[in-house]
């Protein structure tokens, strides 16, 4: 017997098992008739708050009352409540939702999350039962289910609009753990492989392995297309009438796509094949202390039941975090998502030649303690840049990074994997180009772009020992702020120069401030950085700030 009848009652060809391929389908042509409604999140009502101090007031003394008429009263007010109020059962009282025994038997409403097939004759097109999904088979989203007649309603033929393609892509990425959808699953063993053989592409070594370095190549764009294709999702989904739906899903989306983004740039810097060569044995042997979900025998630690489900955070985005290369690095992805919806999106890459402009441009307006300083160097404008970053995009690009929002470059990290060499390389190539660029000045009292001159001619200073041998890299972070409006994208953007860098050896980055920068001070220092102090033979007018990577 069942809730339906005695089992003779149901056809044979009928599957009784839970098929949750089907129930999800149906659940995703509901969920598009939602989405397409005008609905809008409720409003915050803020506390109303008091501005000045209780006035106190006198208790009113309550008049003597004849105790048979206040009696009286009593019982009318009484009966006039009774007749007002609708009478409630005590059962309604428990839980108003849990039906009686008789609703229960009358009501054919299925449980949540409960698939109840219905008799369908031959001549309908009842399906085999060799046709239906195992129960035990994982949940996976296929783009193209044909056992669901998808209403048409439901569907909108503008390849602009958010489609149930685009739902059941979003769905893919929010499984339960370790039943992830197809394109997340097939996402993170691509990164796996991009990452293990990476070395296949490197300089010197894609000429001798050409197929596999073709392979790993059409790899990589198949990645990049599918991040693409993750980001238009989310973009479109914030179109959609549904507002009140956008507001529940964009602390999730938020963090999907940041951390999708990152994977793509990774994936980018890659391809350059600027790896050292020392560094490829690190990334094809597996962390023993950092399992992934590529490791061995990762999967069955959470099926086995032996750990508590809590041990496993994160689901998919936890799964490719512990991907990249982030080991020292987990601050810089434990962020709160913003409290209001923000729709402008950012993309983050490795930096290219046709960048230096727009890097030259965000320098000169954030030299200023953060701020613009083009009113400082009207005659010059290239002159501060030439002097912070010039160096490091023209002698050492490969680790450095920029981000892009819908008008270009917005914001910058550029860094050299070892400070010293990077030292060395600018006495012998740029400094001397600087004295042909920049006469030196001549008059005693100089202009501040005359001081900055007057520096390329004055012997340069070095980078104390002590501090490049715990921080041996070099970085600088500048961004536009009008133009960021999302405060994770310093972070994300420190990221990408710290991804690469650790890829190729490095143990910790520093940067070297005036002292006089109170703002970047700060700045850095939230994103992880900290005075390096006790520095023997530092000058006094520079601040060194390094952190572990």
């Amino acid at each position: 017997e069942n809730d339906f009848g005695a089992n003779e009652d149901l056809p044979s060809r009928i599957d009784k098992r839970y098929q949750a391929r089907l129930a999800l389908n149906i659940a995703l042509n509901d969920w598009m008739q939602e989405i397409n409604t005008n609905r809008q999140p409720p409003r915050v009502v803020a506390p109303l708050t008091i501005t000045g101090p209780p006035i106190p007031i006198p208790p009113v003394p309550a008049p003597p009352m004849d105790n048979s008429a206040t009696a009286v009263c009593g019982e009318n007010m009484a009966a006039s409540f009774t007749g007002n109020q609708p009478v409630v059962s005590q059962g309604n009282l428990v839980n108003s939702t849990i039906p009686s025994d008789s609703e229960s038997e009358l009501s054919e409403d299925p449980e949540p999350m409960e698939y109840v097939p219905s008799a369908v004759s031959t001549s309908d097109g009842c399906k085999d039962i060799s046709t239906v999904v195992p129960a035990e088979d994982a949940m996976q989203v296929e783009t193209e289910m044909p056992s669901v007649v998808i209403d048409k309603d439901c569907c909108m033929t503008n390849p602009e609009n958010f489609t149930r393609e685009d739902l059941g892509l979003l769905v893919d990425f929010f499984y339960t753990p370790f039943d992830h959808g197809m394109t997340s699953t097939q996402l993170l063993q691509d990164l796996h492989f991009l990452k293990v053989n990476a070395g296949v592409v490197v300089q010197g070594q894609a000429k001798t392995n050409l197929a596999e370095a073709t392979a790993w190549m059409e790899a990589a764009d198949k990645f990049l297309a599918v991040v693409q294709k993750v980001d238009r999702m989310i973009r479109l989904l914030q179109m959609i009438p549904n507002t009140a739906v956008v507001h529940e899903f964009f602390s999730y989306l938020w963090d999907l796509q940041g951390l999708i983004q990152l994977c793509a740039c990774y994936v980018q810097w890659l391809k350059l094949g600027q790896i050292k060569e020392s560094a490829l044995p690190r990334l094809s042997e597996p962390s023993p202390n950092s399992p992934t979900w590529c490791s061995k025998g990762y999967k069955e630690l959470f099926h086995s039941g032996d750990q508590e489900p809590w041990v496993f955070r994160g689901g998919v985005q936890g799964e490719i975090q512990r991907l990249l290369p982030s080991d020292g690095a987990h601050d810089l992805f434990l962020m709160r998502p913003p409290e209001v919806l923000l729709k402008k999106m950012y993309s983050y890459r490795p930096y290219q030649l046709s960048d230096e402009a727009s890097t030259y441009n965000i320098c000169l307006r954030t030299c200023d303690d953060g701020m613009d300083g083009t009113e400082v160097f009207p005659d010059y404008p290239n002159l501060i840049a030439d002097r912070i970053i010039g160096a490091i995009v023209s002698l050492s690009p490969e680790y450095c990074f920029v981000v892009c929002d819908d008008q270009g470059v917005c914001g910058y990290a550029l860094a050299s994997l070892n400070a010293v060499e990077l030292r060395q390389k600018t006495e012998v190539s740029w400094i001397p180009a600087m004295y042909q660029k920049y006469p030196k000045p001549s008059k005693e009292e100089l202009t501040p772009s005359e001081e900055v001159i007057m520096s390329f001619h004055t012997p340069q200073r070095c980078t104390p020992l002590s501090v490049t041998q715990r921080y041996p890299s070099v970085i600088r972070l500048d961004f536009i702020p009008a133009r960021v409006e999302d405060y994770s994208v310093p972070k994300r953007l420190l990221a990408c120069a710290v991804m690469a860098l650790k890829t190729s050896g490095s143990t910790g980055i520093h940067v070297e401030m005036n002292v006089g920068d109170k703002c970047m001070i700060d700045h850095y220092q939230r994103m992880g950085f900290f005075p390096i102090v006790d520095i023997p033979g530092a000058p006094d007018d520079v601040v060194y700030l390094g952190r572990a990577i």
